[in-house]
C-alpha cells in the first residue's frame, strides 16, 4: 500500500500538473516550440532550402555549418540541395506550401537532380562528346518529348 503523506511522494493533484494529466488521465498535446507554417511555408523548408543554398553559392563549406547557420539539420539541408538542383520550380512550390515532404520530394528528383548538376558543370566541350555519344536523335526525340 503507498502512503502519500512520506517524503518524496506527491499527492494527485500534483501528479497531474507534473505529468499534464486531466481528470480522465489522458494526455494534453503537448504545444510545439516551433510554428510549422510561416505565411504559409513550411518553416522547416525554408530553412533547409535557405541552407542548401548558401551550400551550393559557397558561402559555408560543410552541411553541418549550413545546417547551424539555418536552425535545420543535415539531412534536411541535403534533401534541399537535391530538390533546388532538379530546378523544378513547381515541385518547390510544393515542398515550401507542406503539400510534400522534403525527403519524398528528394527521392523523386534525385537522378533528375544529378543530370541537372552535371550538365550545368559540364563545358562546351564535354556537352559535345555527351551529345555524340547519347546521339542526336535521342536527343531530339528527348527535346520534343519534353516540350
Amino acid at each position: 500500500m503507498l502512503l502519500l503523506n512520506q517524503p518524496g511522494d506527491v499527492n494527485d493533484e500534483e501528479h497531474r500538473l507534473r505529468h499534464r494529466l486531466t481528470s480522465r488521465s489522458r494526455m494534453i498535446p503537448r504545444r510545439r516550440s516551433r510554428r510549422r507554417f510561416h505565411r504559409g511555408q513550411c518553416t522547416a523548408a525554408t530553412r533547409a532550402v535557405t541552407g542548401a543554398r548558401l551550400y551550393a553559392s559557397g558561402a559555408v563549406q560543410s552541411f553541418e555549418a549550413a545546417a547551424i547557420c539555418t536552425g535545420s539539420n543535415v539531412g534536411y539541408v541535403r534533401a534541399a540541395l537535391v530538390v533546388v538542383r532538379a530546378e523544378d520550380s513547381e515541385l518547390l512550390g510544393m515542398v515550401m506550401a507542406g503539400s510534400i515532404s522534403l525527403p519524398a520530394a528528394a527521392a523523386q528528383v534525385r537522378g533528375v537532380s544529378r543530370l541537372m548538376h552535371a550538365y550545368r558543370e559540364a563545358d562546351t566541350g564535354a556537352r559535345v562528346i555527351f551529345g555524340r555519344t547519347v546521339g542526336s536523335d535521342n536527343l531530339l526525340e528527348l527535346a520534343c518529348a519534353a516540350s
